[in-house]
């Protein structure tokens, strides 16, 4: 930015102008992941074992968390 003078005050402008670009790049990366994500655990909710663990008496919520969340997020890892 012209007028802008000193070492601190430039290093300051330039981090303030690099900011916006780098919130962006995260969140389209984040949102990639989700998507992946999201996919992931949808193919793991038509599974077997889970189908088992609800006919246990498990209820959706603790099936998914302690079954699916588990074998979804691997391939993230």
């Amino acid at each position: 930015t012209p007028g802008v003078h000193g070492f601190w005050p430039q290093v300051a402008d330039t981090i303030s102008h690099m900011l916006l670009p780098t919130i962006a790049l995260v969140v389209f990366g984040a949102a990639i992941y989700s998507r992946y994500q999201r996919s992931m655990m949808l193919d793991v909710l038509g599974a077997d074992y889970i189908r088992t663990a609800r006919s246990k008496g498990l209820t959706r919520k603790t099936a998914l968390w302690k079954h699916g969340v588990r074998v979804a997020i691997i391939p993230m890892s």
